[in-house]
């Protein structure tokens, strides 16, 4: 009998081989991805950080937190072209957290300042930097960096490295 081609079996199989190794590629690049956000994550406010420094550097105070990033794109010098977005939160377009620190009147009487992500479970816990010593607490796993050089010990979340 001359056979040509594969049999239903055969094909059945090869199938199966090819759902398992994509079972088992899924949860790997899931992984990647998410590692890949984080890193651009810990860039962006890396950015976000040597902005608004050349900003306090210019004008002797920290932006407004409010609208801080239309007020880095208009300064001079200019950082960034365009505006920075969290890329774990629900929300589109939803930009990074920036607050002065806790006890400060204003931006002219802040000394510490932290930026944040929500991190990979998207919301935001709240963070904060103590405007008298630079104590940066965190809750959850936000993704964050501050002037402030001391973190709390009930941090839970990585710094972006300096």
């Amino acid at each position: 009998m001359d056979k040509k081609g594969f049999s239903l079996i055969e094909l059945l199989v090869a199938l199966l081989i090819i759902g398992v190794l994509i079972a088992l590629a899924l949860p790997a690049s899931r992984g990647m991805r998410q590692e890949a956000q984080k890193n651009r994550t810990q860039s962006d406010l890396k950015v976000i950080k040597l902005a608004i420094e050349s900003f306090y550097r210019t004008y002797n105070r920290y932006p407004e937190p409010s609208a801080y990033q239309t007020t880095l794109l208009n300064a001079s010098p200019r950082i960034f072209e365009e505006r920075l977005y969290d890329p774990f939160t629900h929300q589109p377009k939803t930009e990074y957290r920036y607050k002065l620190g806790s006890g400060a009147v204003g931006p002219a009487d802040a000394r510490y300042y932290i930026i944040y992500s929500v991190g990979f479970n998207g919301s935001d816990e709240g963070c904060e930097v103590d405007n008298r010593t630079g104590v940066v607490t965190i809750k959850g796993d936000d993704i964050w960096i501050s002037n402030g050089s001391v973190a709390s010990p009930a941090t839970v979340a990585s710094p972006a490295s300096p």
